[in-house]
């Protein structure tokens, strides 16, 4: 082999060399970035799923219950639906200052419910209508009462007494009710029950939060 000869192998091999390490480095770049999005992938991955979790936890709302009740405390105990309950009133002795009457509501189930705050309550006539104004919200809101099965709750109603017995001294009472209609807090549908009492007097007619 000529030293011509050589010189060119020498080249020709030496540009293969090179042309080797070049496609190596090549490779060996193009692995390091494709474990590198895949470690990056990963991590997204992970993120969205902890994100989509944490709002999936958020959504389900700790106060509605496997039936469709709302939970007034947030746990496992429903609220008092209208449909749970069953309602009376009954004359209280012993006001000082006036008339009080028991109003009732209880838990007709056998499960269970918590309710809490002041009943809306109306007086009906015989035709339906209702006397005067709703009962006022007197004190304060109250506490949640648990109400086991067959058990009750109970508000204080109250008006003025006037003149005799019946209420009817100076003509300033409402018309005798024919019945009672009453919305349990918490609720937008009525409990109604037949009752000629209270008879409002004295434009006074006030209503006090739930309690045992």
């Amino acid at each position: 082999m000529t030293r011509r000869q050589a010189v060119a192998t020498d080249g020709a091999g030496s540009a293969a060399t090179l042309s080797w390490r070049r496609r190596t480095a090549a490779v060996g770049a193009a692995v390091l970035l494709a474990a590198t999005a895949a470690c990056s992938s990963g991590d997204d991955g992970s993120d969205d799923g902890s994100g989509a979790q944490a709002s999936g936890a958020r959504e389900a709302s700790p106060s509605a219950s496997p039936d469709g009740k709302k939970n007034a405390d947030g746990g496992g105990t429903p609220r008092c639906a209208a449909a749970d309950l069953t309602l009376a009133v009954e004359r209280s002795p012993g006001a000082a200052d006036g008339r009080d009457y028991d109003l009732t509501l209880k838990n007709k189930t056998d499960s269970a419910c918590l309710i809490k705050g002041r009943p809306r309550v109306f007086l009906l006539g015989e035709d339906g209508d209702t006397i005067g104004e709703a009962a006022a919200p007197v004190g304060r809101a109250g506490e949640t009462v648990t109400l086991q099965p067959l058990t009750r709750a109970h508000a204080t109603l109250h008006t003025a007494d006037e003149g005799g017995d019946d209420g009817t001294g100076d003509g300033s009472c409402w018309a005798r009710p024919h019945s009672l209609k009453v919305y349990p807090p918490g609720t937008g549908k009525a409990l109604v029950a037949q009752s000629d009492q209270p008879r409002v007097c004295g434009g006074l007619f006030t209503v006090t939060a739930l309690k045992w």
